[in-house]
């Protein structure tokens, strides 16, 4: 049992590993759930059945492994080693996932209504960049009334269109059949760039984005008769 004097360093050294798997499992029941944590306990109390028996369970491994017992119990580096297993990492482990999630995120969180951090910020203008030479695209945004949502939406798309090298300027007040999404739009026998544009910007902007990227070509709006069919008529409804 484990009140002989001659088992008590072995069952000790045992029991410490049980309640290290204990409160481990209080550690992670917050952030794991209760299902985890059990595994732990039921680790912990199989160690502590095997602490409790150990002078019965030691002699039947035979007398090498006790001689090895009896060199890692006198062995200062041992204990300090199970210390910092039982009750340091299980600590430390919290604080370095937090480390790493803050290394790895790069800039803000993610915004509101596109979910855009500045990581894809850059591969959206990377990309927008990577598929064809820089030409002078122009676009004339207008915004569905009386939507909060999409006022938000164009808050957070105009900036990636600034960020990539476009001419935006306001293109009135916006309709209210306006659909939901992003609908970009060109006019007939568009002129210059802008039917490249729309295209390279409908083709990229959709894998950044969780709303509807639409786009349409011989279009006839006021925005593309004032701009003779020249610039891209961006129109933003709902963000949904």
């Amino acid at each position: 049992m484990a009140d002989d004097p001659q088992g008590r360093p072995g069952w000790f050294f045992i029991e410490l590993f049980a309640l290290g798997a204990v409160l481990h499992g209080f550690d992670i029941m917050s952030a794991n759930g209760f299902q985890a944590s059990m595994a732990w306990w039921i680790g912990g109390s199989v160690l502590a059945i095997v602490g409790w028996h150990w002078n019965r369970i030691k002699p039947l491994l035979g007398p090498r492994f006790e001689q090895t017992e009896r060199e890692v119990i006198n062995n200062f580096r041992w204990w300090a080693v199970t210390a910092l297993v039982i009750f340091v990492l299980p600590g430390l482990s919290r604080y370095t996932e937090t480390f790493w999630a803050i290394y790895n995120r790069i800039g803000d969180p993610p915004s509101v209504i596109l979910g855009l951090t500045d990581a894809k910020r850059f591969r959206f203008i990377k990309a927008f960049f990577d598929t064809g030479p820089t030409v002078a695209c122009i676009a004339r945004g207008s915004v569905k009334p009386d939507s909060k949502s999409a006022d938000g939406l164009w808050l957070e798309f105009e900036p990636l269109l600034i960020y990539a090298g476009w001419k935006v300027y306001g293109g009135g007040a916006g309709m209210p059949f306006y659909r939901d999404g992003i609908m970009i739009k060109t006019g007939p026998n568009p002129r210059g760039d802008s039917l490249a544009c729309a295209t390279r910007l409908a083709s990229e902007i959709q894998p950044f984005v969780s709303v509807n990227v639409s786009i349409k070509g011989e279009q006839v709006t006021p925005n593309l008769e004032s701009c003779q069919n020249e610039c891209v008529d961006i129109q933003i409804g709902d963000a949904r």
